[in-house]
């Protein structure tokens, strides 16, 4: 996250606050999406309890690049089994720390960010739909 980038979104909540408007209205005055508006109140109020880090101090996403394959297919195939064994963890080497969100950048350029709790099985049906399986 940019520091500049972050200091217009604290003028501009500070902005929204004094003008005692609702944030559709405000964000609709301004010109910007009224959820991003909530976002960064949220966001910034936030940092000031200490529940996240400031955004210009965020550390940044890993990224490990993954090709899909079938699941039922990768889990039954003896030979990848022992692969799988043999090989390296990833997990060891470059998974984010296990608080920190996913992000999954899919082939036809959609991005999902996952939450840190999630359901697998939820998550393979919304990259299928997105792939247009």
């Amino acid at each position: 996250m940019r520091t500049d980038n972050r200091e217009l979104w604290v003028k501009r909540v500070e902005r929204w606050r004094d003008s005692g408007l609702s944030a559709k209205d405000f964000a609709a005055e301004i010109g910007v999406n009224a959820w991003t508006l909530a976002h960064w109140k949220w966001r910034l109020g936030a940092e000031r309890r200490g529940k996240l880090p400031p955004s210009s101090k965020r550390a940044s996403p890993a990224f490990v690049e993954v090709a899909p394959v079938a699941v039922a297919q990768a889990l039954t195939a003896p030979r990848a089994r022992k692969r799988a064994a043999a090989a390296p963890s990833l997990k060891e080497k470059t998974a984010p720390a296990a608080h920190e969100p996913l992000e999954v950048l899919l082939l036809n350029g959609l991005r999902i960010r996952v939450p840190v709790h999630f359901e697998a099985a939820s998550l393979g049906r919304v990259v299928a739909v997105l792939q247009g399986r």
